[in-house]
């Protein structure tokens, strides 16, 4: 997987979620996933070559550092959907087209190369539940639309430079303020 830019949502919403992923298992709706200490994240920019060099991670994360990012990013719940046993919440995606535009520009700028195949899916979704029995998807969808906020506050950016998503994995972090 490509190395990706991220919005990151405050803690009490991170909390949620993670308390959801446990509550989806615990009731036998969702399967154990390897992948659930994934950081519930927002994905504003696939990057398309794989192994960036350590001269061009470094020059990303000195180009991001040097950006001012806007103050924290609300963006409103549309929906909370199932994609292929996953369940999704997606979003208004204007509020977050400013921190889009912004780092295509940098991209540009450095010469790291933005992956247009996954253009429609950049700022939309967030993956709630990664691993939903198929039998159990309905009821899932109902506990995750009676408990998930309906708007979420995107307070941090964040670019990871490896598939895994985890906290441990961010290379570099900065708040919107």
């Amino acid at each position: 997987m490509e190395p990706y830019l991220i919005a990151i949502p405050n803690v009490s919403t991170i909390k949620k979620i993670f308390d959801l992923r446990r509550k989806l298992v615990d009731l036998g709706y969702g399967l154990p996933d390897p992948r659930a200490k994934v950081l519930p994240h927002v994905t504003f920019a696939y990057i398309e070559e794989e192994n960036l060099t350590s001269e061009q991670n470094d020059l990303l994360v000195k180009k991001l550092s040097e950006l001012s990012f806007s103050k924290p990013i609300k963006l409103q719940v549309k929906e909370i959907v199932n994609w292929e046993h996953k369940i999704v919440s997606l979003f208004d995606t204007t509020p977050i087209r400013e921190l889009v535009t912004s780092s295509e520009k940098l991209f540009k700028e450095i010469r790291i190369k933005v992956n247009e195949d996954y253009k429609n899916f950049v700022g939309n979704h967030m993956k709630v539940a990664r691993q939903i029995k198929p039998e159990k998807v309905q009821q899932a969808l109902r506990l995750i639309k009676l408990k998930f906020p309906k708007e979420i506050i995107l307070d941090g950016v964040a670019y990871i430079n490896k598939y895994g998503g985890e906290e441990k994995d961010i290379l570099w972090q900065k708040k919107l303020e």
